[in-house]
């Protein structure tokens, strides 16, 4: 069994194709990736329109066909200890030593300032951050938000996997 897991932390309001950039060379990459999925207690509001269920569905809709390939709930907490021990946990039970955690900007990047400030928790685990260039598909899910906002569902056809910009236009 292969040692390593490679992760990746965010929300996906929405997903959009910078997030798939990164999963799709996760997958030609590695064996056994997951995708932490951040859940909020709030939702429909402008920072985060959608659910955790629909974000799920966009994402396993998008790689219905891949099977090296996870999507888990991070649930938000209120201490930033007990984010990160959650971290640990499903770290702990996929039964690996090594994380390599995939990311846009280590110096930007929340979730990763979050790890790294507790990253003495990982004492017993390798951690190996990643930094992916995002010049590569330069799209926030700001500026799909804003699209959407503003344009509504028709201008954000090129941000967007395809099986979210249909799941998108059916729902209004």
């Amino acid at each position: 069994m292969n040692q390593t897991l490679w992760l990746y932390i965010w929300r996906f309001q929405p997903f959009h194709n910078g997030h798939k950039s990164i999963i799709d060379r996760m997958i030609q990459e590695n064996e056994q990736n997951l995708i932490l999925i951040g859940v909020s207690d709030s939702y429909e509001t402008t920072e985060n329109p959608y659910s955790y269920t629909q974000r799920l569905g966009f994402m396993s809709d998008t790689y219905q066909d891949e099977t090296n390939i996870a999507f888990w709930p991070l649930i938000d907490n209120d201490s930033d200890k007990k984010w990160v021990q959650q971290i640990l946990w499903i770290w702990y039970i996929q039964k690996v030593k090594k994380i390599q955690l995939y990311c846009w900007s280590i110096a930007e990047d929340s979730a990763i300032k979050v790890i790294k400030q507790y990253e003495n928790l990982f004492t017993w685990k390798q951690l190996d951050i990643i930094e992916i260039d995002r010049n590569i598909v330069p799209i926030s899910g700001t500026q799909v938000r804003h699209e959407m906002k503003t344009e509504w569902v028709e201008s954000i056809e090129n941000l967007v996997p395809n099986e979210v910009y249909d799941s998108l236009k059916k729902t209004g």
